[in-house]
């Protein structure tokens, strides 16, 4: 039998070049693992902002931060017409105080998912039931289509940046400089972490 005796380090110990190792090997310990629920106070919040304004999500799906086909979207439908045209801003062009009663009486106007493979904000489309075929309420309808799709895409927008900022933020060198810390973490000299028992 033999014994071999190892340093060990604390990561304020670490040469730069260990220090920069240590840190691209724990890149992601705070998003990943324990920590892959890092998004849902943000998806909370955005679900509360989406409910604010007279629309109920039923689901909200992301992927990021760095290929084709990354982003966000929602499903769901409005549940509060006179609120949520009150909060966006939305006016019929024509007609418009009929239409309101119309589109809050009959319409069922909800946001659904169009393609299951990619996330972002394309992915889903406005689709409007219940209103009668003459022509003024085809054409409003449509316009609300337009715009609730116009709308979609950039609440979508506004998620993904807030997750994306996030993200940045916890793998940055401070935040995993951090977690080194708070674990109390020890490393070999060339910085790879060091494994009690391994």
């Amino acid at each position: 039998m033999r014994q071999i005796s190892i340093n060990v380090y604390q990561f304020d110990e670490l040469s730069d070049d260990a220090k920069k190792k240590a840190l691209e090997n724990l890149r992601h310990i705070n998003v990943d693992g324990a920590c892959d629920d890092w998004h849902e106070p943000l998806i909370e919040e955005f679900k509360e902002d989406l409910k604010a304004v007279g629309f109920k999500p039923d689901n909200v799906r992301f992927r990021g931060f760095w290929s084709q086909g990354d982003g966000a979207s929602f499903t769901g439908k409005i549940v509060d017409f006179v609120e949520f045209c009150k909060k966006t801003w939305f006016r019929f062009s024509k007609n418009h105080m009929e239409l309101m009663a119309i589109a809050a009486e009959n319409w069922d106007i909800r946001i659904e998912r169009e393609d299951w493979h990619y996330c972002h904000a394309y992915t889903v489309g406005a689709i409007i039931t219940g209103y009668g075929l003459n022509t003024y309420e085809v054409r409003g309808a449509k316009e609300l289509e337009r715009f609730l799709n116009d709308w979609e895409v950039e609440q979508a927008g506004i998620l993904y940046y807030k997750l994306e900022e996030e993200y940045n933020h916890l793998t940055s060198d401070a935040e995993v400089t951090e977690a080194i810390h708070a674990n109390e973490w020890e490393f070999l000299a060339d910085g790879k972490l060091y494994k009690k028992g391994a």
